[in-house]
């Protein structure tokens, strides 16, 4: 990258915020050497510029109108293939910060117009409105010390995808295929099949997602599940037909309440009551179509580099116990099984101290005995939600203005980098003042207490 000091004295250079190892591993796969300098530029434009995270912008800090078209060319029209830049990221984070599960998460990014890829008309639940927006789902390496995403899968409606005209206009890939938004987030993490990452479970917020495309999905791949639910879902008793709401379950697993404690940045402990109970989802009456993914998104490729959408190759989908420092992933009593539909699943209520209901529930594949570590997973959710804020939004995550498929992709894996080296970079400035909020292991030793 080229030094400009003498231009601007003020100037902080790439090589002082820009990890060079990082760096080094990020860009390998692309091929050409101007490539991997222009993904310089636009990392460290990301970092520096401010405002919106434009390509106009980004090129304010580089070199002025010249660079604005050569940045434009590398996102938006060149050929290199984000998976594998993704994927080194993924390996870098893991290495230096490994992760105690991952999380996805949707991302709504309004949109003013009708011609960035993939908009539609969308609800904003934060809002209780309806708006313009594109949808795109993340996926995070978390745990308590760093959340950092590592892949994006934008949801394509059918409104897109059967116009010939916007297809081509946004360059979406003939393969490409209609998805729903609970597909989608399925998708988004089996796309990581082929990385060969480690075994961690998934957390996720369903409660605007269809629960049975999510526990059929990721299931039927032996992925680990961790489902935040709303408390209307619908689901059975084992051994019964009838389907009741999970807030009736819970309300009727009150007896087995227990103490659960869980380490927090104030008190340094936090005193949680978690209620269990063993379920089934109720069978669907629509064929099945309404418990699997959508048709054709188990054997299209939405675009090159990824694996083909429900493929379970090696890496985060094979069926064994996780690595060390995760949640056991135990194959006894059908509870992570990958076949048939009356799986049971653990459906757990979590309260505070005092409250009559439990304020949380969640759903589950993980045959454990350790509420404490369910527990601390449930809070991975919250930290991603927070780091989104301070984090990603100010790298520009949500910022690309260009139209096309292949653009949107490429900006959103060079900001997922600027995301992993704000976030790397603010964890050694706090280890160099002190001790972690939450020490590594801290509370994990899965003791709970019964209470009535």
């Amino acid at each position: 990258m080229r030094d400009t000091r003498s231009a601007d004295p003020d100037r902080i250079l790439p090589d002082e915020i820009l990890p060079a190892e990082l760096c080094a591993a990020l860009f390998a796969p692309l091929p050409r050497r101007d490539q991997r300098r222009r993904g310089m530029d636009y990392l460290y434009g990301l970092l520096t510029a401010t405002g919106r995270k434009s390509i106009r912008n980004i090129a304010g800090v580089i070199g002025g109108p010249a660079a604005e078209q050569s940045l434009h060319h590398f996102v938006c029209d060149s050929t290199w293939d984000w998976m594998p830049v993704r994927q080194a990221l993924a390996e870098y984070v893991i290495g230096v910060a490994p992760p105690q599960a991952w999380v996805v998460r949707p991302v709504l990014i309004p949109k003013a117009g009708e011609h960035s890829v993939g908009v539609d008309r969308r609800f904003f639940p934060g809002l209780g409105q309806v708006g313009t927006a594109q949808l795109a789902m993340g996926v995070w390496l978390a745990s308590e010390q760093l959340c950092s995403p590592v892949n994006w899968r934008l949801h394509l409606p059918d409104a897109w995808l059967d116009d010939r005209r916007r297809r081509s206009r946004a360059a979406i890939p003939e393969g490409a295929a209609a998805d729903t938004p609970s597909g989608c987030a399925v998708n988004a993490f089996l796309d990581l099949s082929a990385w060969d990452m480690p075994v961690r479970p998934v957390v996720l917020d369903a409660r605007e997602l269809d629960v049975h495309v999510l526990a059929r999905g990721l299931g039927d791949a032996g992925v680990p599940l961790l489902a935040r639910i709303d408390g209307e879902q619908q689901l059975c008793l084992p051994g019964l037909t009838r389907a009741l709401s999970a807030r009736q379950i819970m309300s009727a697993a009150r007896h087995t309440r227990r103490r659960v404690e869980v380490p927090d940045t104030d008190s340094g402990r936090h005193t949680r009551l978690v209620a269990t109970a063993s379920v089934v989802a109720p069978h669907r009456h629509d064929g099945g179509a309404a418990s699997r993914l959508p048709q054709g998104s188990h054997t299209e490729t939405p675009y090159p580099g990824a694996a083909p959408a429900g493929a379970v190759q090696s890496g985060v989908v094979r069926p064994r116990s996780a690595r060390p420092g995760g949640v056991p992933v135990s194959r006894s009593a059908g509870t992570a099984d990958a076949g048939g539909p009356d799986r049971e699943l653990l459906l757990m209520g979590i309260s505070g101290i005092g409250e009559a209901r439990p304020g949380e529930l969640w759903l589950t594949n993980l045959n454990t005995p350790d509420l404490t570590a369910l527990v601390r997973l449930t809070r991975l959710l919250r930290l991603v939600d927070e780091d989104f804020a301070d984090v990603s939004d100010d790298v520009g995550m949500r910022d690309f203005t260009g139209r096309s498929f292949s653009g949107w992709h490429r900006h959103t894996t060079l900001a997922s980098a600027a995301c992993a080296v704000s976030i790397l970079t603010e964890r050694d400035r706090t280890a160099a003042h002190g001790s972690p909020a939450f020490p590594p292991g801290a509370g994990c030793d899965g003791t709970t207490e019964q209470v009535a």
